[in-house]
């Protein structure tokens, strides 16, 4: 009996780890992912908004009290679940 118990624990336990190993790996990159596509350098580098982010630089948003706008901030909702809609919705149907 002792015997099965260590087995099915061995072998529950691996899958736990597993598990849980690719949960914290899923967060990652989903988190990392949001970050990366959030960058105004990632939206420049496929629109040509070259133009707009100069003349963002220059205004008084840009760099005010310690605040660097980005394209994310007026363009894509805030919140997670909202981020990945917009960006679904971006890749789908290009708005």
């Amino acid at each position: 009996m002792a015997g099965k118990l260590r087995q099915y624990l061995s072998v529950s336990g691996g899958a736990l780890l597993l598990g849980a190993v690719l949960v914290v790996g899923a967060i990652a990159v989903v988190f990392g992912g949001e970050h990366a596509l959030s960058r105004t350098e990632f939206c420049v580098s496929c629109h040509s908004q070259t133009y707009p982010y100069e003349e963002l630089k220059k205004s008084s948003h840009y760099g005010a009290l310690g605040a660097d706008p980005g394209c994310k901030d007026c363009h894509v909702p805030q919140g997670l679940g909202n981020f990945h809609l917009a960006l679904w919705t971006h890749m789908y149907d290009g708005t």
